[in-house]
Formats: structure tokens, sequence, C-alpha cells
């Protein structure tokens, strides 16, 4: 009896052990997507995912979705764009640029991205915000 009870407590913290790190791989490989994300836009300059995010022309929808290879992991991810509107002040504040406008010129964006382990259906969503100018 306590070496059934054993091997049932071994083999559940190998199950837990396991998620453990299906839950840091997926983290990770979404945390990878947003990072190649902003270094594509701000150091590679190529705005092409944020001018199709802007032209879908609905605050808040997102583009398709976009593939990430992340390598030598056991976890795939991918993440989607959508554009959330113009930079907006109250009048009269004091980072406002122009006397009468209410406007800044950074329009800001909202990354959706998605880090998975297909074979166990673990995955992590991360919502990731950043204003581009």
């Amino acid at each position: 009896l306590i070496g059934v009870a054993s091997m049932s407590s071994s083999i559940m913290q190998e199950k837990m052990a396991s998620n453990a790190q299906n839950n840091n791989a997926t983290f990770q490989a979404a945390e990878n997507a947003v990072s190649g994300l902003i270094n594509k836009v701000i150091i590679d300059k190529d705005t092409t995912e944020l001018d199709e995010a802007i032209g879908i022309g609905t605050i808040g929808e997102h583009t398709s979705s976009i593939n990430y290879a992340v390598s030598g992991s056991k976890a795939a991810s991918s993440y989607s764009i959508g554009y959330m509107g113009v930079v907006a002040l109250a009048k009269g504040g004091s980072l406002n640029v122009d006397e009468s406008s209410t406007e800044l010129k950074p329009e800001l964006f909202e990354a959706l991205v998605e880090g998975a382990v297909e074979a166990t259906s673990a995955q992590t969503v991360i919502r990731q915000g950043f204003e581009y100018h």
C-alpha cells in the first residue's frame, strides 16, 4: 500500500514538473515573439504589419496571425497586431504640441501574442501595447 501511494505521488510530481516546463516554454516563446516584433518595427524599420493593422479601419481589430519561429524550442508562437488609435491628450495639457489640437503623432498598437506547445495544449497569451512614431 505504501509502495502504491509512493508511485502515485511520484507520477503526480512528474506531471506537475512537466506542466511547469511546458508553461515556461510557452511563456518564453510568446516573449520571444514580442521581442522579435518590436525589434522588427523599431530596429529594422519594417512597418508593413503596422500599416496593415491601420488599414483594417476598425479600432482594436487585429491583423491575421503571423507565425514566429522559435529555434530549438518545443513551443511555437504567433502574433497579430491591432491598431488602437492615435495618442490623445486633453486640451491645454503641457504635452500638447499644437495649442489647438488634442492629438499627438504617435499611434498606439496592441500585439496579441500566443505561445503554445501543440502536443500538450499548453499555451500562454500576452497582450502587449506599444506606440510607434
